[in-house]
């Protein structure tokens, strides 16, 4: 389409330019016509055989073929690279997406862990000391209060280990709103850490995505709900499955089964190593980058694609 057009183009310019001279005969304007078009063709044939030997110079003194180590193709990379062993693409595809696959296993371990250790614990209450809005002190085991202590006139006689007196500022008798949603009350405290400020649905939605502090990073091994016995607050174990969201946010967390949450933790636990095989798809990361400007196009070609045999 192009060269018809440059032909077009070139024999009519000759063709005007003939007829104000006082006329050239009709082969002869072709004849320049296609020995300019030759020309041109040439100038471009050369130009590229210039950057092509200039791109293969460039990767030859700053690329080496080794082998990857999962595969064994013959792959190309930085001579400064400082590792032991390369991978090509595909095979670091494949391996975060084993590690991904192993990591959603683990942590629906850690799930399951969860609920039973609050289902053998789940008599278990411990004293609290509230340090700051989202820092708890687990004191000791405390003995559950008897249901049967009655004094002689019928009423019931207050346990006095059921309670243990300490003085509370006023600054720690304010309910604390949750520091994820700033909604609903802070009623959860993630053990051993001792981290709290959490409500029953982000602290859900915690577990079943990560089993970690959302604080300091650390291994969840129990949940506590935080209850209140007079002036003093008390630990009390609760099974992830057991908290529940509000009724605020029950259209967009419960209105489905928890079934359903489940099944999107395979997704949405995996973070960072699902953005990586999203940025992996669309970028070589088993190769160099381009060259200046005027190799960038062959040599990104050349080095991003595997060596043949």
């Amino acid at each position: 389409m192009t060269s018809s057009f440059v032909l077009a183009t070139t024999y009519g310019n000759l063709r005007r330019a003939s007829d104000a001279a006082g006329g050239l005969p009709a082969w002869a304007a072709w004849t320049i016509a296609v020995a300019a078009i030759i020309l041109c063709l040439a100038v471009i044939v050369t130009l590229y055989l210039i950057v092509r030997m200039r791109c293969e110079l460039w990767r030859n003194q700053n690329t080496v073929v080794v082998q990857c180590a999962g595969c064994g193709r013959a792959i190309r990379i930085y001579r400064e690279t400082s590792f032991g062993a390369a991978m090509c693409r595909d095979c670091l595809r494949a391996g975060m997406r084993r590690m991904s696959a192993a990591r959603r296993e683990k942590e629906a371990a850690a799930v399951v862990a969860l609920e039973q250790n609050a289902t053998e614990r789940c008599d278990e209450v411990r004293s609290l000391q509230r340090l700051s809005s989202t820092y708890f002190r687990i004191g000791s085991l405390r003995e559950p209060a008897k249901k049967s202590d009655k004094d002689e006139d019928g009423g019931s006689v207050p346990d006095d280990d059921a309670s243990t007196s300490r003085e509370t500022s006023p600054d720690e008798k304010v309910a604390h709103p949750c520091k994820i949603c700033m909604d609903d009350l802070a009623t959860v405290v993630l053990l051993p850490c001792g981290h709290g400020g959490l409500c029953e649905g982000c602290a859900k939605d915690l577990v079943l995505r990560t089993t970690k502090c959302y604080m300091c990073r650390k291994r969840i091994e129990m949940l506590g709900l935080v209850r209140e016995a007079g002036s003093d607050e008390l630990l009390h174990p609760i099974a992830p499955s057991h908290l529940h969201h509000s009724q605020s946010r029950a259209r967009d967390a419960d209105a489905a089964p928890d079934d359903a949450v489940d099944s999107r933790t395979g997704t949405e636990e995996s973070g960072d190593i699902e953005e990586g095989l999203r940025q992996l798809e669309t970028s070589g990361v088993d190769s160099p980058p381009p060259p200046p400007a005027s190799m960038a196009a062959l040599s990104t070609q050349a080095v991003s694609e595997p060596v043949a045999a």
